[in-house]
Parts: C-alpha cells; sequence; structure tokens
C-alpha cells in the first residue's frame, strides 16, 4: 500500500514539473508583450512600421528666412487682400535695360527654389531685370478635387456595345443574385467610390469655386503688386513667366494686357505649363497677347499637342509652341537653355519688323 502512495505521488511529481516546463518561455524567443514593446522602441529593424496618419498642414513658403538669406535681392510687396509676398530681384547686367520679367514659380516652391530662383541669373545676364515670386499650394479641399478629377480622367472608359455583338434582352440578369449582390466585383473601367469623390460630392461646387477663385485673386494681386513695383522702377515692359501650375495663374494677368509696354503686346511664357480648359480659355481670348508655350521632351502626356491644337483653333495670332530637352518637372539645371530660349523669343518678338 505505501509502494502504491509512493508511486502515484512520483507519477504526479512528474506531471507538475512537465507542466512548469511547457508553461516556461523559450529562451530564444520573446513574450508577445515584449515583442510589442521592443518593435515600439525601434529595437526590431525587420517589423514594419504602422503608417501614421498626419493632419495636413501648410508650413508656408519661408519668406522671412529667405530674405535674410538673399538681402540684397529682396523687395517686400504689399499685395492688399493678398498679403506681403516676398520677391527677389537682380537688376540686369550692362547699363541699357531691355525690361523686366516677372518668374511665378510652381505650386509650393518658394521664389529661390528649383526653376524659378535659377532663372534670374541667366535672365539679368541677357538684360532682363528679373524677379522671381513663389507660388502657396492652394487649399487642401482643391488639390484633393483636382486629384480626384484626374484620376476619374485617366480611368478606362467603359466598352461600347459594338455593331457585331449580340445585343442584351430585355429582362436579362433579372432575378441574378450576383448582379445585385455589393459584395461582388464591380464591372471594370466603372469608377468606384473613394474618400475624394465622397468629399467632392459632400462639399458643395459652389464651395469649391467659391476656394479657387479667392485664391486666384490673392495670387493675381500678388502679381500685379510685383509687376507695379518694378514699373515704379523704371521697367516700362514686363513679361510674365509662369512654371508648372504657375503658368496658369499668370496667364490671368498677362491676359488683362498687365505688364506690356506702350504701344506693345502682353508677353507670357509657360513652362512645363500645368493648365485646364478654363486656362486655356483665358488665354485664347486676348488676341494682343504673345505666348511662348515651353514644354519637355520628356514628358509623356499628350497634353501639350492637344492644347496647341485647341489654342490655334481658337485664332490666337500670338502662340508658338517649342519642345526642348529639358526635366520634367524642369529643374534648376534646366536655367541656362530656358533663358536662352525665352531671351531670344523676347527679342524676336519686340523688334520691328523689316522693311
Amino acid at each position: 500500500m505505501l509502494t502504491e502512495r509512493r508511486v502515484w505521488l512520483m507519477v504526479a511529481l512528474l506531471l507538475w514539473s512537465l507542466s512548469g516546463l511547457a508553461q516556461e518561455p523559450d529562451a530564444e524567443s520573446e513574450p508577445e508583450g515584449a515583442a510589442a514593446d521592443s518593435a515600439g522602441n525601434g529595437n526590431d529593424d525587420s517589423a514594419p512600421e504602422k503608417p501614421v496618419e498626419r493632419p495636413f498642414v501648410s508650413v508656408g513658403l519661408g519668406q522671412e528666412a529667405l530674405a535674410a538669406q538673399r538681402p540684397e535681392q529682396a523687395v517686400w510687396l504689399d499685395a492688399g487682400a493678398g498679403g506681403r509676398v516676398l520677391g527677389l530681384l537682380e537688376r540686369e547686367s550692362g547699363s541699357e535695360a531691355k525690361g523686366a520679367v516677372l518668374v511665378l514659380a510652381d505650386e509650393g516652391q518658394s521664389a529661390d527654389t528649383a526653376l524659378a530662383g535659377a532663372l534670374r541669373e541667366p535672365l539679368a545676364e541677357a538684360g532682363w531685370a528679373t524677379m522671381s515670386l513663389g507660388l502657396e499650394s492652394p487649399p487642401y479641399p482643391l488639390v484633393r478635387a483636382r486629384r480626384e478629377l484626374l484620376r476619374l480622367d485617366q480611368m478606362p472608359k467603359p466598352r461600347e456595345v459594338a455593331a457585331g455583338d449580340a445585343p442584351v434582352q430585355d429582362g436579362a440578369g433579372e432575378g441574378d443574385a450576383d448582379a445585385a449582390d455589393p459584395a461582388q466585383p464591380q464591372p471594370q473601367g466603372e469608377p468606384q467610390a473613394n474618400e475624394d469623390s465622397i468629399m467632392i460630392d459632400v462639399m458643395a461646387r459652389d464651395d469649391l469655386d467659391q476656394l479657387r477663385n479667392a485664391y486666384r485673386e490673392q495670387i493675381q494681386a500678388q502679381l500685379t503688386a510685383a509687376i507695379t513695383h518694378l514699373r515704379g522702377q523704371g521697367y516700362s515692359r514686363v513679361a510674365l513667366v509662369g512654371v508648372g501650375h504657375g503658368a496658369a495663374l499668370a496667364s490671368r494677368v498677362a491676359a488683362q494686357g498687365v505688364g506690356a509696354g506702350p504701344g506693345e503686346p502682353a508677353l507670357l511664357v509657360w513652362v512645363a505649363p500645368r493648365l485646364d480648359d478654363d486656362d486655356l480659355g483665358a488665354v485664347g481670348g486676348a488676341p494682343r497677347l504673345r505666348l511662348l508655350d515651353l514644354r519637355s521632351n520628356a514628358s509623356a502626356s499628350d497634353a501639350p499637342k492637344a492644347q496647341k491644337g485647341q489654342l490655334k483653333r481658337s485664332g490666337m495670332p500670338g502662340y508658338q509652341q517649342q519642345v526642348l530637352a529639358m526635366a520634367s518637372p524642369p529643374a534648376s539645371a534646366d536655367a541656362a537653355l530656358v533663358a536662352g530660349r525665352v531671351s531670344g523669343w523676347l527679342r524676336r518678338t519686340l523688334s520691328p519688323p523689316a522693311p
């Protein structure tokens, strides 16, 4: 009896020890909590980072810091409702000034960023006093709406029924559970709803138009203030150059004849412009405007040909398009090439015709 009790006691001790070993963590592994802490502390480089959602915050163009970096070129302009804006002005080389050039940077770039900042020196060497302005990004709802419209425009269109295709019978598909099941895949080419399209639906079109008009008026006020300053410095003619999205905003000022010299046409240059139909309509209705359209040969877009055709059909006599071997979007390294084309075009456009 005593021996049997000893046997059962030994078996119980053995089972208890085995269960304790089973619960003891492996020396080469970590508990889930420790692994999570390690990943959170950045000790495990192989663990994927959890995406962090950040609200949109506009940091501006750093105008105060830029003015401190280039005090000899900094010009503060009072644009009224358009706010206080910084222009960087480089005077022309030589004794005789041919005029002034006002360069509007691409969206979100400062007056000294990329191509806009790099154009001042070569244009000044060609005899043109050159001022560059930065371009604030538009309100975020406009950016999202533009992105969504571009996405919808690039989606494949639904296939049209060809003449030889079998027609769909009346009532076909009625009672088909799959046709009404939202879990089934949607037909290819049909746009899917997402947060951008929902945003456009929720936000009234009138509200977007109001934001867009307010943004355009702000930038136009800044351009007008810059032209007024340059005229006050003795430059009777001011040519406008718009880079990227800046081309559209510069167009609306140039189409009004602002900056034109006495008895001369308004002068406008697009560099890799980002345009919509409204922008084309603005310049197409300005017969006295002279426009040089510089495009990159590195761009895969079909927009340059289509926009060239639209402006030609509008009857605009002073339009010229040139394709350059420059980056897309253009960079500061392209400044010498672009400045050469701009100064050459200005010289030919303003020269009196040969008798």
